[in-house]
């Protein structure tokens, strides 16, 4: 699902500063091969970076921007982090994207369980942890999320990778992070949320 009406507003104020601000040539440099990124001094780092994740085919939200050697905030503008034209910067896959890379599923889904917590009062750790099946190397085999009483997931849910079944069936989810789209599943069940979510889904 995409943002909400208050964003959209937000955004829509936004897009005339952003579009008349300095435009600028940025350097992507890392992953090779070098390549030229045009952007706007106020345009958001978020924008930016997953517009460099575009251009060399990863997937939305699995890196950080980095810019001589310090990682950019998402919310701040390229001026605001003193970005200038010609300035060259880099993608760094994040350390949670890394460990799922890495087959260290059992770390990578703590961190991802962890923040769900946070965004959903209602369920505790050991909940959301109950349902988590592992092959004997390691590998996330099934995570069953059934009736969990689920309303919102964190970006880091879209790093998500299950061998076999994830099931979400019987939750409140009414939207899911623009990041969802990178999970890699066996088989995915999305039963019985709210019609708006089912509705994002099969658009």
């Amino acid at each position: 699902c995409g943002p909400t009406k208050q964003q959209l507003s937000r955004e829509e104020e936004e897009r005339p500063r952003v579009t008349e601000s300095l435009k600028m040539v940025l350097w992507l440099v890392d992953p090779e091969p070098r390549q030229m990124v045009e952007v706007r001094a106020l345009e958001s780092v978020k924008v930016v970076r997953r517009r460099a994740e575009h251009m060399v085919g990863y997937g939305l939200d699995t890196t950080d921007l980095v810019f001589s050697n310090d990682v950019l905030e998402d919310g701040g503008s390229l001026e605001a982090a003193g970005i200038s034209t010609e300035a060259e910067i880099r993608l760094a896959r994040t350390p949670l994207w890394e460990l799922w890379e890495s087959n260290q599923h059992r770390e990578a889904v703590e961190i991802v369980i962890r923040e769900m917590a946070v965004q959903n009062p209602g369920c505790s750790v050991e909940s959301l942890q109950s349902g988590l099946k592992f092959t004997e190397d390691g590998i996330l085999a099934s995570w069953d999320l059934s009736g969990r009483g689920l309303t919102a997931l964190p970006d880091t849910f879209g790093s998500v990778r299950v061998a076999g079944w994830l099931l979400m069936d019987n939750n409140q989810l009414q939207s899911f992070p623009a990041s969802f789209g990178n999970i890699r599943v066996g088989d995915l069940s999305l039963g019985n949320n709210l019609r708006l979510f089912e509705d994002c889904f099969l658009r």
